[in-house]
């Protein structure tokens, strides 16, 4: 039985936009959600400029929210230049804390400044417009952000398996095809530039959630069945920045952090294979850079993507510390009992306008998360 993937989920689940769900943790909103949507809703845009955003300040007392960037003005799913640049400028007007993610690991051992409106970016990969265009922005306003590497594809030997599944979509001539990934068989429709997009989302979710082995696979056979020859090398406009390039960003104050040789979901490779990813990126950083930063990334950041086993590699590497994509906060205000904290700092995705980018580091969110938690006790 063939399955049609209904687009607008499989994009949903993708993109991971949703505010309102990545705070509440569930599709169906409960009492705190409400009351605090409604706010969100009725402050309008008008948030950005109201003084009432002020009283949810006292709310990031303690916690850090640290974005997550991937790419600059290029697809339809990068940040817009133009919205980096109005949020970094209305943060530098409002005296937000920009820390560097060196700050950040030194509050998890209590040695790093008293925090409020506190935020940090990070950019994962090593495109080439993270460099061109990404960085440049960060500078004009003097904000820190740390770019996460992936050294195999800065070396020119690997192609990120998500551009792979882009090339078979972008490229191929077929209206629709057929594939079967982990064990359903799926129709893709590419009529369109829609079509074409909604199916790309639709595989990319899938991809995520089965093996490494599988998905290696898959995207071969998603190329057969597409009828397209995948390019061995990384082409336009999906193309990593130069190690030049690299220290040239470092001699202008942006720093590298180590995120794999070829990115793969560590959780599903062996042991060896995951120590060898770790350690190899790690050494090329140290080769080509002068000043990489001792925190790791792990590749897609889920929590199932990660475990143990990462964070003992980590700390054997000599890390301070690991990020991931849990859409949390960065919370320095519990007791730390547990020395695996650092390796565990919680990064949100950077949302796509300035209204819901202040929702997360205004403290509005938490102020929401503490509405749901509340409502749950009761409920209980």
């Amino acid at each position: 039985m063939v399955e049609r993937e209904n687009a607008a989920v499989a994009e949903r689940s993708v993109r991971e936009r949703s505010v309102r769900e990545r705070s509440g943790g569930e599709r169906k909103m409960d009492a705190g959600q409400v009351v605090v949507g409604q706010l969100k809703r009725s402050l309008g845009s008008g948030l950005v400029h109201t003084p009432a955003i002020r009283f949810f300040h006292p709310a990031t007392t303690g916690v850090v929210t640290i974005f997550v960037l991937h790419r600059f003005g290029v697809s339809r799913t990068g940040t817009s230049p133009n919205h980096l640049r109005k949020t970094l400028s209305y943060l530098r007007r409002n005296d937000y804390q920009l820390l560097s993610l060196d700050e950040v690991v030194r509050c998890f051992a209590g040695e790093g400044p008293p925090l409020r409106k506190a935020v940090a970016f990070t950019v994962d990969d090593g495109y080439l417009d993270q460099a061109t265009v990404g960085a440049p922005i960060f500078l004009e306003f003097g904000c820190p952000v740390t770019i996460f590497l992936t050294t195999g594809f800065l070396d020119g030997k690997v192609v990120p398996w998500w551009d792979s599944v882009r090339y078979v979509f972008a490229n191929t001539s077929l209206h629709q095809f057929q594939l079967e990934l982990g064990g359903t068989l799926v129709s893709y429709a590419c009529s369109t530039r829609e079509e074409r997009f909604q199916s790309e989302m639709a595989f990319l979710c899938r991809a995520k959630d089965v093996t490494d082995t599988e998905r290696r696979v898959g995207i071969e056979n998603l190329a057969v069945a597409a009828e397209v020859a995948l390019p061995g090398h990384p082409v336009s406009p999906n193309l990593p920045m130069s190690w030049d390039q690299a220290r040239s960003l470092e001699r202008s104050g942006v720093t590298f952090g180590p995120h794999t040789v070829t990115h793969p979901i560590l959780s599903q490779v062996s042991a060896e294979a995951a120590e060898h990813e770790m350690t190899e990126s790690w050494r090329r950083l140290r080769q080509e850079l002068d000043h990489p930063v001792p925190v790791f990334c792990y590749p897609n950041g889920r929590l199932v993507d990660f475990g143990p086993r990462e964070i003992r590699f980590a700390k054997k590497l000599g890390m301070t510390g690991a990020v991931t994509v849990d859409e949390a906060l960065a919370d320095f205000r519990r007791p730390k009992t547990d020395p695996d904290d650092p390796f565990r700092a919680s990064r949100v995705a950077f949302p796509e306008d300035l209204l819901d980018t202040l929702f997360c580091a205004s403290g509005l969110d938490r102020v929401q998360r503490r509405l749901v938690a509340s409502t749950k006790r009761w409920r209980a």
